[in-house]
């Protein structure tokens, strides 16, 4: 009778250090997987913030002030921004809306209209347009 009860225990002991082993190994591979799988987190700098609300109120989708804050005015703006250009509207500033807010200030122009001072002045009907001397 001791050595049936010996050998249940010694069964028993050795079935619960296998299970430990293996949900110990299925533990790790899950982590692992999951610190392969994450992506880096884009945080918006507060000077990014502000550029971003300047140009957004350059197009006429934010009117609060250029703080580099993301309170709830920005984000309704860039959720405008977002929406007008196909992005997933996040309320956020993300990578993809700073990429597409940068590229509508270069296309746009985004900015005072006014000539630059280098510009020559208009000559009258008729005249030489292109600023450079007349040759005669």
């Amino acid at each position: 009778m001791k050595t049936f009860l010996l050998l249940v225990l010694s069964l028993l002991l050795a079935f619960s250090l296998a299970a430990a082993t293996q949900n110990k190994n299925a533990n790790k591979s899950t982590s692992a997987n999951k610190a392969v799988n994450r992506k880096p987190i884009f945080r918006a700098s507060a000077d990014q913030v502000k550029q971003a609300q300047l140009q957004l109120q350059a197009a006429g989708l934010y009117n609060g002030p250029t703080d580099g804050m993301m309170d709830p005015d920005t984000r309704a703006g860039l959720a405008r921004f977002q929406q007008q250009n196909g992005l997933r509207a996040t309320q956020t500033l993300d990578q993809q809306t700073l990429a597409r807010l940068n590229a509508n200030q270069a296309t746009t122009g985004f900015g005072s209209s006014a000539p630059s001072s280098n510009q020559a002045p208009p000559t009258s009907a008729g005249g030489n347009t292109t600023g450079q001397p007349i040759n005669r």
